[in-house]
């Protein structure tokens, strides 16, 4: 995946980030399992498949979770403005 094709990533606060992110276990998990030492297309593919099997259940917990890292790849130069993969 060269970019991002879901929703544009919005903004949270620091709290759910926290809750969300921070202190959810599996989410810790998929990210240090997975995600991490992945080219950023496999990083974006695999953030499509979380949130498309997580998101029904846990709409708010997906949505910050996916767009946290989202915004955490446009800050680390992985990602355009515009969600294209740049590295």
């Amino acid at each position: 995946m060269k970019q991002w094709t879901g929703d544009v990533p919005g903004s949270y606060s620091k709290e759910e980030v926290q809750e969300y992110c921070v202190l959810c276990y599996e989410w810790q998990c998929f990210r240090a399992n997975v995600l991490k030492g992945c080219s950023t297309e496999r990083k974006l593919e695999w953030l499509k498949e979380w949130y498309d099997t997580k998101v029904d259940r846990w709409p708010r917990r997906t949505r910050v979770q996916v767009d946290n890292y989202l915004n955490a790849l446009k800050r680390g130069g992985q990602l355009s403005m515009d969600l294209v993969v740049q590295r």
